[in-house]
Formats: C-alpha cells, sequence, structure tokens
C-alpha cells in the first residue's frame, strides 16, 4: 500500500498509557493529523479511541462506524470487496478452533450467520488479518501457522512470511 506500518505494543497493565505515548511518537514522526480506528459500534470502544486519540493530540476517525444490524451487510460486502483476509483468533467460549484460518469469503459469511456472534467479531469473536486486496502492490504470504493456547482464546502465530508480487 505504500504506507508506513508502525506497531505499537503494550502490554494489559500499560495499554492505554503505552498506545498513547506511541501516537504522540507517531505523529511527530509522519505529521499525522488523525487515526483511524476500525471499531464498528460498541460505544465503550469508541469512548476508549476518542480519548486515546484527544490525549494524543490527534483527531479519532471512525470510517466504518454503523448500526450493530448492519454488521452482516458489512460482512458481505468486503467478502465481495476483492480483499483477502483469514481467521488467525478465536475467542474459544463462541468459537472454536476450527473457524482459525478461515478464509473471509462467501462460505464464512454463510457459515458465521449460524453463530450467536457478531458477523463482524465486533465483541472479540474472532481477529481477521488482511494480507491482499485491491489497494496492496504486493500481497502478503503467510506460511508454517502453529496454534497458540492463550487463557481465553486460542490464536494462529506464522513462522514465516514475505511479500509476494500479484
Amino acid at each position: 500500500m505504500s504506507i508506513p506500518a508502525e506497531f505499537i505494543y503494550c502490554t494489559f497493565e500499560d495499554y492505554s498509557e503505552r498506545f498513547v505515548s506511541d501516537l504522540r511518537k507517531i505523529k511527530d514522526t509522519y505529521g499525522i493529523t488523525g487515526i483511524a480506528y476500525g471499531d464498528l459500534y460498541l460505544d465503550g470502544h469508541r469512548e476508549w479511541g476518542e480519548k486515546t486519540a484527544a490525549e494524543a493530540g490527534l483527531d479519532a476517525v471512525y470510517p466504518l462506524w454503523m448500526e450493530e444490524k448492519d454488521s452482516l451487510k458489512a460482512l458481505k460486502a468486503f467478502a465481495e470487496s476483492g480483499y483477502k483476509a483469514k481467521v488467525i483468533r478465536v475467542r474459544e467460549d463462541v468459537l472454536d478452533s476450527s473457524w482459525l484460518g478461515k478464509e473471509l469469503n462467501q462460505d464464512f459469511v454463510s457459515k458465521i450467520e449460524d453463530e450467536p456472534v457478531c458477523p463482524m467479531g465486533e465483541s472479540g469473536e474472532y481477529h481477521t488479518f488482511v494480507y491482499d486486496g485491491p489497494l496492496f502492490y504486493k500481497s502478503i504470504q503467510l506460511d508454517s501457522p502453529v496454534v497458540i493456547q492463550l487463557e481465553t482464546t486460542k490464536k494462529l502465530e506464522f513462522g514465516e512470511f514475505r511479500l509476494a508480487e500479484k
């Protein structure tokens, strides 16, 4: 996509403080004025994002904000968008490990509809990694996946990755 990628490493104990501190550094490095969050409809998430952005001197932008009832429609739009994503983490109390590695495509949409979860995983039911799409100059190839058991979730860790020509 030809934009810099910055990673913020936080622990549970210092999450907000570290997030704000690193946002300030990113703001100074790149001269940004805002940060886009991917939250969809949970007010508590939006309040936290607006608070941390303000503390860092940034505007909080929510380009995907919608009503909860529109989440299935948004998932269907993503599945048809040309972007490619894999499920890399599941919350075990709502989805089993068979969901790990699934592609977000029409098959995924039809199956997630039958589950008692937000189709977009807004409450952390699942997390994804977008690895290709129309704005990507190169796709990200993920290899050597290993399932890691955490306290309440399972996640895929990839031992290898590389950029590939499209």
